[in-house]
């Protein structure tokens, strides 16, 4: 994407930025940012790096970001927080676990990656990353495997039995056939047995049940994150009833016999779904019972830039989020409506930017403000202008197009399709503004050049220091919104 990324190195805080960040374990505040110029920016400050994690405040900054960060990389994915203080709200349901899984087989595979999570999707305590990995199943054709072995591997990983599967994070055995829908997946395997060989292996559409691809290998990645065998359950089982004993021992000394009955109750419950239907078990919220080890998402990277949206605004929502936690779970344990070890599954703000600080850190903010929580080391200030809306006024931006050219500026207009974006070369240039379309994003643009190219920003963004402008179609023909 050199087309948005070239000019970015005639940029002085640029290239200071770029050598600080060439060193492991540095960090730069950049302030005068702006709308989707701080991608732009974060893209071309990353593209050394293996991997990109971008962390923001909100769910809605993710979307947001998200759709910014497309037009760098298609592959880009948004991993979600877990709400650890509702955890058994969702336990059914497996989009958030879908998404959170996706993205992690993604950094399994090796390949790049572009991530965009809020900082509290950094502090939710996760399994160590091998227990993801040793868990996911190959199978091959002409491989011998047992029906009922398979079925138990398959629950250990998370699957549901069912008749029929309809979604992911199912599995189904008639007879000589297991059908298994990876949650990863868009569309199930079906594997045919002769005995216990592996005669066939195709995947298959789930509404037609046609087959789309006959296949040689097939590996099925776990449908939850904390994929446990019968063994681990119970074993877990019984640090949370030995826990539990221990609490309820103290309430029925200190003469609360409500609380210690509420606890015997819950754990009750416990081990009446890890015995009976371990598949729905959520082992999440108690996580310490069953891993040696806990970890975050931002120790699954080695090479890695973690860039920083509005650090100020970000930080108090990381404290935000650890205060509101750690006053639940406080109340939750008098209470007895937990096990102690259910009050530790969040790393605390200090301990996350810890890690961000081992990798290298971008920091980017709109205005100069403090950074306590995120100390820098290096400040810099880009002299950055999102692109007014032009409320479909379509002579003002030939007028504006018109200055730019005389200005010799850069200008690279983003339409959401190849067929508009030609078009609109065609408008500009029956109005005497000389544009043209483009579909090389690695060539460099020329001063007083005009290209309209496919593409989309959520905001257009100007660099006058360098003379050069993106303007995205909603500038053009959307329309100012009002809060």
């Amino acid at each position: 994407m050199r087309v948005l990324t070239e000019p970015l190195k005639e940029l002085e805080c640029f290239n200071r930025a770029e050598a600080v960040l060439s060193k492991k374990g540095t960090s730069v505040l950049v302030s005068g940012c702006v709308d989707s110029q701080k991608w732009n920016l974060a893209w071309g400050l990353g593209e050394k790096f293996h991997d990109r994690v971008i962390v923001t405040y909100s769910d809605q900054r993710i979307r947001e970001i998200y759709e910014d960060l497309k037009i760098y990389d298609k592959n880009v994915h948004a991993f979600p927080a877990k709400d650890v203080i509702f955890y058994e709200a969702d336990v059914h349901s497996n989009k958030l676990t879908r998404d959170r899984l996706i993205c992690i087989k993604r950094i399994m595979s090796g390949l790049p990656c572009t991530m965009v999570t809020t900082f509290s999707g950094l502090m939710n305590a996760g399994a160590d990353y091998n227990l993801l990995k040793n868990n996911i199943l190959k199978i091959e054709l002409g491989e011998e495997i047992d029906v009922r072995t398979l079925s138990g591997k398959l629950v250990a990983m998370g699957y549901e039995k069912t008749y029929q599967v309809e979604t992911g994070g199912q599995f189904s055995v008639r007879g000589g056939i297991v059908d298994i829908f990876d949650l990863t997946d868009d569309n199930p395997v079906r594997i045919e047995f002769w005995g216990d060989e592996v005669t066939s292996l195709r995947s298959f559409d789930v509404e037609s049940q046609r087959s789309i691809e006959r296949l040689d290998c097939i590996n099925i990645f776990p449908a939850t994150e904390l994929p446990l065998s019968e063994d681990a359950l119970l074993q877990g089982l019984a640090k949370i009833e030995k826990d539990a004993k221990k609490l309820s021992d103290k309430f029925r000394m200190e003469m609360n016999p409500e609380c210690a009955h509420r606890l015997d109750v819950a754990v009750k419950e416990v081990r009446e779904t890890i015995t009976e239907f371990p598949w729905s078990f959520n082992a999440d919220s108690y996580i310490h019972y069953f891993v040696p080890e806990i970890m975050s998402f931002a120790d699954y990277f080695e090479d890695v830039l973690f860039v920083v949206d509005e650090p100020a605004r970000t930080a108090e929502h990381a404290g935000g989020v650890e205060l509101e936690f750690k006053e639940s779970m406080k109340m939750r344990l008098e209470k007895g409506y937990i096990v102690p070890g259910q009050a530790d599954v969040l790393f605390s703000k200090s301990q996350i930017i810890a890690k961000l600080k081992k990798q290298n850190l971008l920091l980017l903010s709109t205005m100069d403000g403090k950074t306590n929580d995120f100390p820098a080391d290096e400040k810099s200030f880009v002299a950055a202008r999102s692109i007014p809306s032009y409320n479909n006024d379509f002579m003002s931006l030939i007028k504006d197009l018109e200055s730019y050219h005389k200005r010799n500026y850069r200008v690279l207009i983003l339409s959401g399709s190849r067929t508009r974006a030609e078009r609109l070369a065609g408008n500009i240039n029956e109005n005497d503004v000389t544009a043209f379309f483009g579909d090389k994003r690695d060539r460099c643009l020329a001063p007083g050049e005009i290209e309209t190219m496919y593409g989309y920003v959520v905001r257009g963004f100007e660099y006058p220091e360098i003379k050069f402008v993106v303007i995205s179609e909603g500038d053009i023909f959307g329309s100012e919104k009002k809060k």
